[in-house]
């Protein structure tokens, strides 16, 4: 199935399904509108160890996060950690802190949420990585505020991580550069880029463009 047809079959299935549609779900506790979002970072599906480095997958396994969070014009909070490690890293101690190194960095570079907890498991296949990060926004840009003849920008360059992908699929026909490889392996989110469009904005619609620009649009 593709994924908007998944999606809306899920709503189909979910009691109240208001809070689906936007990068995070978004409930008011005490005034305060508080940002959820989980991520699931999937070997042979988002990452290889063949050009992942641990430390290169603790960092995007983050990042995609708070991405989420910045599509909100939010600010990250806080993070749990969700861990199946396959059998041939399970025991590697350098595998678990190189994986903390990265995560910890791109904590440290955007927005500084804490590690409040998590589960660690054994997987019989591959790794399998789970993310859920809490955040914070005074006023959530949504997906569903944007109208017709609003302007669209984006940020950043598209297709740098495809380009890169594409390489380790064929080297011999594909020459890829350093932000080529960057944006595959630690990609940036734009925390401080969403939070400017709120602070300039009275309304604007925002969300996260990894799945790639014509998606976005739509």
């Amino acid at each position: 199935m593709l994924e908007t047809t998944l999606i809306n079959l899920i709503k189909s299935l979910t009691p109240d399904p208001s809070y689906i549609g936007d990068d995070c779900a978004v409930i008011n506790i005490a005034g305060t509108n508080y940002l959820f979002a989980v991520d699931n970072f999937v070997e042979g599906v988002h990452f290889s160890q063949d050009y992942f480095s641990s430390e290169d997958i603790g960092w995007k396994a983050l990042a995609v996060n708070i991405s989420d969070i910045a599509a909100m014009a939010g600010e990250p909070l806080w993070v749990l950690v969700g861990l199946s490690l396959s059998k041939q890293i399970l025991d590697k101690e350098e595998w678990v802190r190189g994986f903390y190194t990265g995560l910890n960095e791109c904590a440290e570079k955007f927005g500084k949420p804490l590690v409040i907890g998590g589960d660690i498991t054994a997987s019989n296949t591959d790794t399998f990585i789970s993310i859920s990060i809490i955040g914070k926004a005074a006023k959530p840009l949504l997906r569903s505020t944007a109208q017709p003849g609003d302007k669209v920008c984006v940020t950043g360059k598209f297709g740098n991580s495809a380009k890169f992908l594409e390489y380790t699929k064929n080297p011999e026909l594909i020459r890829f550069t350093h932000n080529d490889e960057q944006a595959q392996l630690r990609p940036q989110p734009r925390l401080k880029e969403a939070q400017g469009i709120f602070l300039n904005n009275t309304r604007g619609a925002l969300m996260d463009t990894s799945d790639g620009l014509a998606q976005a649009l739509y």
